[in-house]
């Protein structure tokens, strides 16, 4: 299980932690955020629409603007 997959089993505040200290980066939080949602939304059926490359290119984006990450607390946690 990676970093990333393991932070998601966490809350959102130790996800945003790691984001800011480049524990993890966003992209890679949302990475494994779609990995689960694509094994485990067939059982549970909890998305209507999940919108694969623009939440990787906003991560990216995120990933780009780390010194904002101070300022908007939860910014990069999917």
């Amino acid at each position: 299980m990676s970093a990333a997959e393991q932070l998601l089993l966490g809350d959102a505040v130790a996800m945003a932690q790691a984001v800011r200290s480049g524990e993890c980066s966003a992209t890679e939080l949302v990475g494994a955020s779609l990995r689960h949602i694509g094994r485990s939304d067939a059982q549970v059926n909890a998305f209507t629409a999940v919108t694969t490359e623009r939440a990787l290119a906003r991560a990216a984006a995120i990933d780009g603007q780390r010194g904002r990450l101070a300022t908007l607390p939860l910014l990069g946690v999917p």
